[in-house]
């Protein structure tokens, strides 16, 4: 068997990789900076993390929407 994958795949590995270790650097990061520099509540720094959070998940799915219904992909 050949061990041959498209010369694209490392890029798109690579690029994924250090996209998704960004994201999650910077969640690990949010509180912190909040709560220290921004010298907001925990309970307001939380409920910015969550809405943050729940708005990376939900845009994609708002997206999908919108490209079939609206833009006809």
């Amino acid at each position: 068997m050949g061990n041959k994958h498209p010369k694209g795949l490392y890029s798109l590995f690579f690029t994924e990789m250090w996209e998704r270790f960004s994201y999650y650097g910077m969640r690990a990061l949010l509180i912190l900076y909040m709560t220290r520099q921004m010298l907001y509540g925990d309970t307001t720094a939380y409920g910015i993390y969550a809405a943050y959070t729940a708005l990376v998940y939900a845009t994609p799915f708002i997206g999908g929407i919108i490209a079939d219904q609206i833009l006809g992909y």
